[in-house]
């Protein structure tokens, strides 16, 4: 994986709280983001305002990789409605079929119909992205978000297992462990519910929403009465 395609996953990771917290939202009521912005970087902070799914399909289509996200930063993504995204993203689907080995577009695919809740798709795109990077715990971590999210948020089964495998590559993946707490603590082992929490607060920086995201769950777990 190149250096652009790392810091845009990187980047892009940033999006997809929207379904993690899709899944946390009965444990904790204030959203919370489990990933880390990525410091120090202008260009992060370009990819970053533009990291909306439905704006990266347009430029991948058009441009065909993510430096083209640094075309136009101040580009709002609103101006295209729900027909344009559908129609870029049948775009992108069938270029896909003619280059099959296109990572970063089987990246930005997976991100678009995530933001259109088409959780299979989208799982079968991370499915091709992770064929052409088997070691990315982002991908992982993301293709378990949306399986989970496809069965009703029940963590149990393959999402699990994409979870426990992203954190044998990477032990310090905020996103696996804000997923593994979840799936511990509604399958009642709080302990290890409690050890993923306290693992996420110590990668997340102090005062983060993934921070609070870890608090919001320990004291959960001390509530006498609380319920999952």
């Amino acid at each position: 994986m190149n250096a652009d395609m790392g810091l845009f996953i990187a980047v892009a990771g940033l999006a997809t709280l929207l379904v993690t917290l899709s899944l946390c939202r009965p444990l904790l009521a204030p959203q919370a983001d489990a990933t880390e912005t990525p410091s120090g970087r202008r260009r992060a902070a370009a990819l970053a305002a533009l990291a909306v799914p439905l704006l990266a399909t347009g430029l991948y289509a058009a441009l065909g990789a993510p430096r083209a996200m640094l075309v136009e930063p101040e580009s709002p993504a609103h101006r295209m409605n729900n027909v344009d995204m559908t129609q870029a993203t049948q775009r992108l689907a069938q270029k896909l079929k003619a280059s099959p080995d296109d990572l970063e577009g089987w990246f930005v695919l997976a991100r678009s119909y995530q933001a259109m809740e088409r959780w299979r798709d989208a799982a079968d795109a991370y499915r091709e992205a992770l064929r052409l990077a088997p070691d990315d715990p982002q991908m992982m971590a993301d293709l378990a978000d949306v399986l989970a999210t496809a069965q009703g948020g029940q963590l149990e089964g393959e999402p699990a297992q994409w979870v426990a495998r992203a954190l044998s590559h990477d032990s310090k993946h905020a996103k696996s462990h804000a997923l593994a707490a979840m799936a511990a603590y509604r399958a009642g082992r709080m302990d290890e519910a409690t050890s993923h929490w306290k693992q996420l607060a110590a990668v997340s920086p102090p005062g983060s929403e993934g921070e609070t995201l870890a608090r919001q769950g320990l004291e959960r777990i001390k509530a006498p009465t609380s319920g999952r």
